[in-house]
């Protein structure tokens, strides 16, 4: 038999749980980010993400020259760059690399 267990909040406790659902939904159709919802966004902590624009890493924006503001749609790019090849396409490109090579030897200067 299964048991149903029920988890009681305060109104106060719900009112946060709610605050926090709505600004994570928020982050994820707004197209410019806060400082806080970018490193929502990214998952990345505020000193990581603070490192990452003081070094010039990540595209920001400061249009007052204090605050941080963030294109989302740039930001995944910026999460999406160096991209890791998969086994399987690393074993593709030597294939091809040792046909190449093969054919070379075979066909060469007489």
């Amino acid at each position: 038999m299964k048991m149903e267990q029920h988890i009681l909040l305060t109104p106060n406790q719900l009112q946060t749980v709610a605050n926090v659902v709505a600004c994570r939904m928020a982050v994820n159709v707004k197209e410019v980010l806060t400082f806080d919802e970018a490193c929502i966004y990214t998952g990345l902590s505020k000193s990581a993400m603070y490192k990452q624009t003081m070094t010039g890493n990540v595209p920001h924006y400061k249009p007052n020259g204090k605050r941080l503001y963030f294109n989302r749609e740039e930001l995944t790019n910026w999460l999406q760059q160096n991209r890791c090849a998969t086994d399987a396409e690393i074993a593709d490109r030597a294939q091809g690399y040792t046909s190449k090579q093969a054919t070379k030897k075979k066909g060469g200067r007489r």
